[in-house]
């Protein structure tokens, strides 16, 4: 199966980092497939240059995509990639809503939230044992429901030639 996946990560740095083995997942169990990445604007860099993110969509909730109007410039931006399924790693009732507007046709998270009947096609109910697992496996969990063979769970980092310079000095 290929495929076009929306992945949604847009709250802090460390969780977009254990977001990372998710496109892996994705592009290894669906060759040839299209990854996306929705993130906050101060996140961004964490995604740049992954050989498994395909292209890289920001919510600058503060900026641009500020107010109803902003809101509905991204969800027409997700809408013109015609994703297939989007994997919300960080379910608020903002990210439900651009993955619904957006028209990803399957919307797959976690939660025990009523907004998040919105998703529609797949929620991972965490009970309590999953409550206090690491979140590279919750996030893995969402990515299994749709059928990805996880077998790395390893982060993705890159790093460009300015930033491995800076770390040799």
């Amino acid at each position: 199966m290929t495929g076009r996946f929306l992945v949604v990560r847009d709250d802090r740095i460390g969780d977009v980092t254990l977001a990372t083995p998710v496109f892996r997942a994705l592009k290894e169990s669906f060759p040839g497939c299209f990854t996306a990445g929705l993130v906050r604007p101060r996140t961004k860099e964490i995604l740049e240059g992954n050989p498994f993110v395909d292209e890289i969509l920001v919510d600058d909730v503060d900026g641009e995509n500020a107010g109803l109007l902003g809101f509905l410039k991204l969800a027409k931006e997700i809408r013109k990639r015609k994703f297939d399924a989007a994997l919300v790693l960080w379910p608020s009732r903002r990210n439900m809503k651009l993955v619904f507007f957006g028209g990803a046709k399957k919307r797959i998270s976690f939660g025990r939230k009523p907004y998040q009947l919105m998703y529609g096609t797949g929620i991972y109910m965490r009970d309590k044992k999953h409550l206090h697992s690491p979140e590279v496996e919750n996030n893995l969990d969402v990515c299994r429901l749709i059928g990805a063979d996880v077998k790395n769970k390893d982060l993705v980092f890159t790093l460009s030639a300015e930033d491995r310079n800076f770390a040799a000095e």
